[in-house]
């Protein structure tokens, strides 16, 4: 054997197993590659059906969340609209506190007024029971002449009842009237053919009412049943 023959042998022998380790070497490059294609394609698989799931469901949370929940501009209309009836409410009971307080505000001046209408009317009272009309021989009774004190003082009380009208006073007509707890304050009560029962016989201390409303309860006699 010669030296050509020795050195064809070492290249054949040197050349043979750098083929079978580029071989495994070039399997393995291209394994990674292949696992990264699949894991590529299995995420491209599963992204629409999140995104398609996502587009799905949220549209109809939004939805519904936006119908239950008033927006801001129905909330301050619907303060709005509370405020102005309050306000309105508030208005009107300040108007009506205010007629009731002018109303009443000469109460306690009428009040002590009316002892002195009362005065007046036992003196009328007591002028007619002593001017009563003279009686003839024969029993009959005279034709009596005005008194000038029953006339003056039936001008006081006049001018008197018609300057307090005015103001809301009005004397409260009772003689014969039934009897009414609300108006009438009874004394006693006295048998009487000639008036039904429960009906007002005589009045001891007129009664007033102010603005529809009783100032002062009128003092009767109250009719009963004759048995």
């Amino acid at each position: 054997m010669n030296n050509e023959d020795l050195k064809e042998d070492i290249v054949d022998t040197n050349q043979q197993p750098a083929e079978e380790i580029k071989q495994p070497v070039e399997e393995e490059a291209c394994a990674p590659e292949s696992v990264a294609e699949e894991a590529a394609a299995n995420v491209e698989t599963e992204a629409p059906a999140e995104e398609a799931a996502a587009e799905s469901d949220e549209p109809i949370v939004e939805t519904a969340e936006e119908e239950s929940k008033p927006s801001e501009a129905e909330i301050y209309r619907d303060r709005l609209i509370r405020l102005q009836a309050d306000f309105d409410n508030y208005r009107k009971r300040m108007a009506r506190d205010r007629a009731d307080m002018i109303k009443s505000a000469n109460a306690d001046l009428l009040l002590a007024m009316l002892p002195a209408l009362d005065h007046i009317d036992h003196a009328l009272a007591s002028l007619e029971k002593t001017a009563a009309a003279p009686v003839d021989a024969d029993g009959n009774e005279k034709s009596a002449e005005p008194n000038p004190y029953i006339e003056g003082f039936k001008l006081i009380q006049n001018e008197l009842l018609r300057g307090l009208d005015k103001f809301g006073l009005s004397p409260i007509e009772s003689i014969g009237k039934p009897f009414d707890v609300e108006v009438h304050e009874a004394l006693s009560k006295m048998p009487s053919d000639s008036m039904p029962a429960e009906h007002v016989l005589f009045e001891v201390r007129k009664g007033y009412m102010l603005n529809g409303k009783v100032l002062r309860a009128a003092q009767v006699i109250v009719s009963a049943p004759v048995e």
